[in-house]
C-alpha cells in the first residue's frame, strides 16, 4: 500500500500481515498520528490507506520548526542563515 500524501509505500505492517519484535502489527501503533497531517489525507482515502512514517516524521519536524518561529515572535521573518550567525538571540 502506499501513503495517501506523498504516493510512497507506507509499509503497513496490518496490510501485510506483519508482527514486529514488539507483538504490534505495524510501527504506527507506536507514534502519535496528529489531527493535522490526517487532515491533509484526501477524503477519498481517510480510513483505507496509511501515512507513511516519512511523512510522519516530516510533519513533526514542520510542527517543532513553526513551533520555534512562533515563539521567536518572528514567523516568516526568521530565516536560517540570520539563525545560524547568532543574529537572532
Amino acid at each position: 500500500m502506499n501513503c495517501p500524501i506523498c504516493g510512497q509505500p507506507n509499509h503497513c505492517g496490518v496490510a501485510t500481515s506483519s508482527i514486529n519484535e514488539s507483538g504490534s502489527a505495524c510501527w504506527c501503533f507506536h507514534v502519535s498520528i496528529p489531527d493535522g497531517l490526517i487532515a491533509l489525507v484526501p477524503p477519498h482515502l481517510r480510513g483505507k490507506s496509511c501515512i507513511c512514517r516519512s511523512c510522519v516524521d516530516a510533519y513533526h519536524e514542520s510542527d517543532k520548526e513553526s513551533s520555534a518561529l512562533e515563539r521567536c515572535g518572528l514567523k516568516n521573518d526568521c530565516s536560517t542563515s540570520a539563525a545560524d550567525n547568532g543574529l537572532l538571540k
